[in-house]
């Protein structure tokens, strides 16, 4: 009897989560980029010049700043999250275990970021809205129709002309928001890569630090 409660708890046991772990890594990894967001936004500032060039190689340096320093900071938020992994009870394998506890810790960090981008938004959109109405001044206007009834459309304004967008134009304004979507999901990506394996570090080097005491 006592054989079979012990296979059970084996096996209630080879999987478990540390989410302390998780929880420490993710808060962790939301204070040190949100840093380097603004480090990046204050160089940014400082190196741009007002030209079309400028503009250009902004956003390639700013893709590239943002990549690699993600990158490093995600993969050392990670090692932080695999040392603090609680192995004692877990019969999984250590890269299974650091992978899934990187992943899980990035994936908090993105929720928080998230939530934290959308809150400051509402916020600075109500405050520019408080704003405009304390500086906006009342002027009489004629009022507009929203909508009107095919039979009146012979009476609108011969002056009025609606622009249509060439179909090029839409081409190439889709082709390039398909590029900036790709562009954020490879830093997305990466940064997800990154946290993965610095957590097997992490994870692999509490385990020799045990080893060896």
């Amino acid at each position: 009897m006592m054989n079979i409660v012990e296979i059970e708890n084996k096996h209630s046991n080879s999987w478990q989560i540390s989410w302390s772990a998780v929880i420490t890594g993710a808060i962790l990894a939301f204070g040190v980029t949100f840093l380097f967001n603004f480090l990046t936004i204050s160089l940014g500032l400082v190196l741009y010049t007002p030209s079309a060039e400028g503009s250009a190689q902004l956003v390639s340096d700013a893709f590239l700043w943002t990549l690699v320093g993600g990158f490093i900071l995600l993969l050392l938020t990670g090692w932080v999250t695999g040392k603090l992994i609680n192995t004692s009870n877990s019969r999984v394998s250590k890269s299974v275990s650091g992978a899934t506890h990187g992943f899980l810790a990035w994936a908090l960090y993105l929720i928080m970021s998230l939530s934290f981008t959308v809150l400051l938004s509402e916020t600075a959109s109500d405050a520019f809205a408080a704003v405009s109405l304390m500086n906006v001044s009342v002027k009489e206007s004629q009022s507009i129709k929203q909508s009107i009834p095919p039979n009146d459309l012979n009476e609108l304004d011969p002056n009025l002309t609606i622009e249509l967008i060439n179909p090029e134009e839409l081409k190439a304004i889709t082709k390039e928001t398909g590029k900036e979507g790709m562009a954020i999901f490879f830093i997305f990506l990466c940064g997800a890569i990154a946290c993965m394996i610095g957590s097997c570090f992490g994870l692999a080097s509490q385990q020799r630090s045990v080893a060896i005491t």
